[in-house]
C-alpha cells in the first residue's frame, strides 16, 4: 500500500532532519551496497588480528603468559569476526542454488541438511541399500 502525499511529506521531513543533525551518519545511511559496509569489517578484523599478533609476541618475549594468552584470543576473535564478513560480502553463506547438480555434474551440497544424527541415518540407509 504507497504512502499518502501527508505521510510522504511527514517522512521526507524528517529524513531532512535525520541528515541535518549527523551528516556523517546520513551519508553511511546513503550507501546502498552492503559490501562497503563488511569490507570496514573485513578492515577492523584485520587490524585486530595484527593487535593480536603484537599482544602474543610481546607476551612471550617478557614471559607473561596471560597476555600471549589474551593475544591469542584476540587473533582468534578478530580471525572468526573478519572470515564471517568476508563470507557475507561474497556470498558464501547465502542461499543454496535451485537447482540439483552443479555445473561440473556433481551434486550439490546442501546449506542445511539437519542435525548431525539425521545426517548419519541417512548415509546409514544409503550403505544398506547400495547393497
Amino acid at each position: 500500500m504507497p504512502l499518502s502525499d501527508h505521510e510522504q511529506r511527514l517522512l521526507d521531513q524528517i529524513e531532512q532532519a535525520l541528515y541535518a543533525e549527523d551528516p556523517k551518519w546520513a551519508n553511511t545511511v546513503r550507501i546502498s551496497d552492503p559490501r562497503s559496509h563488511y569490507k570496514r569489517r573485513l578492515i577492523k578484523a584485520s587490524i585486530g588480528f595484527a593487535l593480536g599478533v603484537v599482544l602474543l609476541m610481546v607476551g612471550v618475549v617478557i614471559n607473561l603468559i596471560p597476555l600471549g594468552v589474551g593475544g591469542f584470543v584476540v587473533m582468534l576473535a578478530a580471525c572468526l569476526w573478519g572470515l564471517s564478513s568476508w563470507k557475507r560480502m561474497n556470498g558464501f553463506g547465502d542461499a543454496a542454488p535451485a537447482s540439483g547438480a552443479s555445473v561440473s555434474g556433481k551434486p550439490a551440497r546442501r546449506g542445511n541438511r539437519g542435525s548431525f544424527m539425521e545426517r548419519m541415518e541417512e548415509r546409514w540407509r544409503r550403505r544398506h541399500d547400495e547393497r
